[in-house]
């Protein structure tokens, strides 16, 4: 597996930005399950016959792995931050450190898809960071994110009627966040750097969920509120 080296170089992107925020402990005191999730979610925007892929905040790879296992990806590479024990060894390359160092060492164009799900709110400057990410797709690469909705009704009612901004252990106020997104903010980051949004979506409702009982009462008018995330991909310009 390959690893993460930071080369004495210029730096397009300046490091630190991830453990000046938090520190291996922090991070590493998460359940497995934060780092074991598929994200099959994602799967409607994924494009169909790319050649290598690569995630960023990959977790044990298990996205990856799905994603080779259905045919969307003939080579997968991930990126985390912190070296787990659990990373699954048929992802084809590992880099193992800061992202925002890491991205330095990758190859111009070498990738068709990049994935940046629940990672660009972890970042202090997210808007450079995918600005970062632009040359190293190819031309007909897109880059994925999710991104965590500020807006949902919960976070509202905290905020307005109990005077409460507090963060969690995960979900939308994970307190290893760095910035906070709405649609139109999140679809504005996803817009800049070089790139345009050509399709997003609204996260999908688990069956029978509250969310997905209140968005059906309200027929869809409010789904913002009920959202908890967006999945937007972005293409070259």
């Amino acid at each position: 597996m390959g690893s993460f080296v930071v080369h004495n170089r210029k730096k397009i992107f300046p490091g630190k930005y991830l453990r000046d925020a938090m520190n291996a402990n922090d991070y590493l005191s998460k359940n497995l399950k934060y780092f074991d999730q598929s994200r099959s979610d994602i799967l409607p925007i994924i494009p169909k016959g790319a050649n290598k892929v690569l995630e960023i905040g990959c977790g044990t790879g298990a996205t990856l792995v799905h994603l080779k296992s259905l045919g969307l990806a003939k080579e997968v590479h991930g990126m985390e931050w912190v070296k787990l024990d659990e990373a699954h060894p048929h992802v084809d390359q590992w880099f193992w450190g800061d992202a925002t160092d890491a991205i330095n060492d990758l190859q111009d164009g070498d990738y068709d898809v990049i994935l940046c799900l629940d990672f660009l709110e972890h970042v202090a400057d997210p808007w450079r960071f995918v600005a970062c990410l632009h040359p190293k797709l190819s031309s007909h690469g897109c880059l994925i994110a999710s991104i965590p909705n500020l807006r949902r009704w919960k976070v509202l009612w905290n905020l307005a009627f109990r005077g409460r901004f507090e963060y969690a252990e995960d979900g939308i106020m994970d307190r290893t966040h760095l910035r906070f997104f709405t649609r139109t903010s999140a679809q504005a980051l996803m817009n800049s750097g070089g790139f345009y949004v050509d399709k997003w979506c609204h996260s999908p409702f688990k069956m029978g969920s509250k969310g997905h009982i209140l968005n059906a009462l309200t027929l869809g008018v409010l789904r913002d509120f009920f959202t908890i995330q967006y999945l937007i991909r972005s293409k070259k310009k």
